[in-house]
């Protein structure tokens, strides 16, 4: 079979370049707009059957977050107009 071709220095340095830029981008929005998350984690349930030594998500005790408080969090997120965009292809 055909290997496909390496992108070459110059595209990859324009691709790692167009990522900076779009960082950038979005943490000039973050500072400027702070009325907007830029990242949220919905966790609905703090229970985890693994025990793993590093994470701090393992809780046998707490609740799960009832459907109603958990649709008026995301009814939230709408109104302060937080998107899941898709990534654009460069």
């Amino acid at each position: 079979m055909h290997e496909p071709a390496q992108p070459t220095r110059a595209a990859r340095l324009r691709a790692r370049t167009t990522r900076k830029v779009r960082a950038a981008r979005k943490f000039a929005f973050g500072l400027t707009n702070t009325a907007h998350p830029l990242l949220v984690h919905i966790i609905p349930i703090r229970r985890c059957n693994i025990d793993c030594g590093y994470c701090n998500e393992y809780d046998k005790v707490s609740q799960p977050v009832p459907t109603e408080v958990m649709l008026e969090r995301i009814e939230e997120l709408k109104i302060r107009k937080v998107t899941n965009k898709k990534k654009r292809k460069v």
